[in-house]
């Protein structure tokens, strides 16, 4: 059975001490909103893919990663092929649109249903909220990828 493997970021900033999420609305399909992702080229690792697409959709260069956050989302679709989507958790705190989204907005945990129709996505966005419960401004440092 084919798989397709694309990896991305569930992207999140203290905005008044609250975790805000950023979604990005698609160009090319109006009303579809998604975190950072595309298709992992075939000589990357999960991560590289991740910090590619960052750069090429939000235009973030130097993305913070949570070294404990990493989930994966699997479903088949009608033609039986296997999406497989990796995540990881970056912390960033403005993004710069490419051509491939039309919008975007840092939003709260509670309008995940205004911006996904299914639970697994929106189950992502609730996991990597828990992760950001644990980050303390000022206190905690997450190492930037590629340092340690």
């Amino acid at each position: 059975m084919p798989v397709e493997e694309s990896c991305g970021a569930i992207v999140w900033k203290f905005e008044k001490g609250v975790p805000r999420f950023l979604v990005l609305r698609r160009a090319d399909e109006e009303n579809v909103w998604e975190p950072p992702k595309g298709h992992r080229n075939p000589d990357e690792s999960e991560r590289e893919a991740a910090v590619r697409e960052l750069r090429e959709e939000v235009g973030i260069d130097n993305a913070v990663f949570d070294p404990a956050f990493r989930t994966v989302l699997e479903y088949t679709n009608s033609k039986g092929v296997t999406l497989r989507y990796v995540f990881f958790l970056v912390r960033a705190n403005s993004v710069k649109l490419s051509a491939e989204h039309n919008d975007a907005k840092w939003i709260s945990l509670e309008e995940l249903p205004i911006y996904f129709k299914y639970d697994d996505i929106r189950s992502v966005y609730r996991k990597a909220a828990e992760n950001t419960s644990r980050v303390h401004i000022g206190t905690t440092q997450i190492p930037r990828f590629g340092h340690s």
